[in-house]
C-alpha cells in the first residue's frame, strides 16, 4: 500500500504543448563495412524559438523537450533491407563527445523496405538545442555492403514537455 502511495505522489501529468519537427538527408556510401558502425553528423534546423513565440510560451515553461516519432526513408524508393541497426544521437556542438541516444531500431526486421520507423528514446535535448540548430549523429550497422550510394532522409518530431 505505501508503494503504490509513493507511486502515485511520484507520477505527475505531463502536457505536451508543442512539437518540434526537425529533417537532416544524408548519404549512406556505397561499399560501407559491414564490420564497423558508419556514423554519420549533420546539423539539422530545429525551430525551437519559432516554435516559442508561435505558442506564446518561453524556454522556462518547457521543462525538456522529448523525443516522440522518427523515420529513416529512402529519398529515391531505394531498399534499406542492408540496414541491421539504427541508432540516431543528438551531439554537443560544444563538446562532440557529449551525446544522448534519442532513436533507435535494433535489429531492423529482414525484409523489402523503403522506410524503417524508429523507436523514441527518453532522454531530455533541451540543452543541445543551439542557435536553433542541433548536431545529430545517425549510427548505421550494416547486414550486407551496400552497392550503390544511398539517399537517405531522417524525419523526426520532438514535444516539447510542461509540467
Amino acid at each position: 500500500m505505501v508503494t503504490f502511495a509513493a507511486m502515485l505522489l511520484g507520477c505527475r501529468s505531463t502536457e505536451t504543448l508543442f512539437k518540434v519537427r526537425s529533417t537532416v538527408d544524408m548519404t549512406i556510401p556505397a561499399g560501407s563495412n559491414t564490420l564497423e558502425i558508419l556514423g554519420l553528423r549533420r546539423e539539422g534546423i530545429f525551430p525551437y524559438q519559432f516554435n516559442l513565440d508561435l505558442f506564446g510560451v518561453t524556454d522556462a515553461q518547457i521543462e525538456r523537450l522529448i523525443a516522440q516519432q522518427a523515420f529513416l526513408t529512402s529519398k529515391f524508393n531505394q531498399d534499406l533491407d542492408f540496414v541491421e541497426v539504427v541508432e540516431v544521437n543528438v551531439v554537443n556542438q560544444d563538446d562532440l563527445e557529449d551525446k544522448r541516444e534519442v532513436f533507435h531500431f535494433d535489429p531492423v526486421p529482414f525484409g523489402s523496405k523503403e522506410e524503417i520507423q524508429l523507436f523514441p528514446s527518453l532522454p531530455d535535448i533541451k540543452r543541445f538545442v543551439k542557435d536553433d540548430t542541433v548536431l545529430f549523429e545517425v549510427e548505421l550497422t550494416f547486414r550486407r555492403i551496400p552497392t550503390q550510394n544511398t539517399e537517405i532522409r531522417l524525419e523526426m518530431e520532438y514535444g516539447a514537455v510542461e509540467i
